[in-house]
Order: C-alpha cells, then sequence, then structure tokens
C-alpha cells in the first residue's frame, strides 16, 4: 500500500472516531484532517531538547548522543510527513490552536492545563 493509501484510510478512521465520540489523537496530521471540524481543539507540545534527550536516554537505556541522534531522525521523519501531507510546516503554531513548551509548567502540569482549557471551550 503506498503512504498515500494509508494517509487516506487514516484520515476516514480518524474523522469517523471525531464523528462518534470525544478524542484524544496524537500525530497523523489530525490537526489537519480536523480542521473543518468545530470541535477539534489542536495542541502542538515540545520541550527542550536537553529534557527530551534525558526521558529517551532513561526510557530506553540508550547513550545522550543516541538519544539526540533518534530525536533528530524523529523530528525530520515526523517533519517530512506532516509537511508532506498537509502543505504546512510541522511545528509552525499557527498551524495549531495552541502551541505549548512543558518545559514551563512539566509534564502533570501541562495536561492539566490541557484539561483546563478543554473544559471552557
Amino acid at each position: 500500500m503506498s503512504n498515500e493509501g494509508l494517509f487516506k484510510i487514516q484520515s476516514d478512521s480518524i474523522r469517523k472516531l471525531a464523528e462518534r465520540e470525544s478524542s484524544v489523537i496524537v500525530g497523523r496530521c489530525a490537526d489537519y484532517i480536523l480542521r473543518d471540524n468545530p470541535h477539534c481543539i489542536s495542541f502542538f507540545i515540545h520541550d527542550k531538547m536537553e529534557n527530551r534527550v534525558q526521558r529517551v536516554v532513561e526510557r530506553q537505556q540508550i547513550t545522550v548522543e543516541q538519544a539526540k541522534e533518534l530525536i533528530t531522525k524523529t523530528d525530520k521523519s515526523r517533519a517530512a510527513y506532516y509537511d508532506y501531507f498537509t502543505n504546512k510546516t510541522w511545528g509552525m503554531s499557527s498551524s495549531y490552536n495552541f502551541s505549548i513548551d512543558i518545559s514551563l509548567l512539566g509534564i502533570d502540569n501541562t495536561v492539566e492545563f490541557i484539561k483546563n482549557v478543554i473544559e471552557r471551550i
């Protein structure tokens, strides 16, 4: 199956899920796929590289250098996927309702912040 075919299947599944029930969808260009859904709230969540590296080192038991390499490779892949299917720039704040740097609040407080935003909308 082609990447375009897979994207179409994923897009159809995301739209159907969003029509049926409230959902949290991570990635897969969901912000773009659901751009015409008035109930869609999109967040781009990012963090300082040093925090990301530390989490990857701890979770995957790899070296700092390996973690940096993995993060860089993954980010490039995500950006290429998003940019190709949306004709937009991955991570550009104008593509999302909210762009949040979790280094300010930490993970748990960022989750609470997002929940509060959703409850108020």
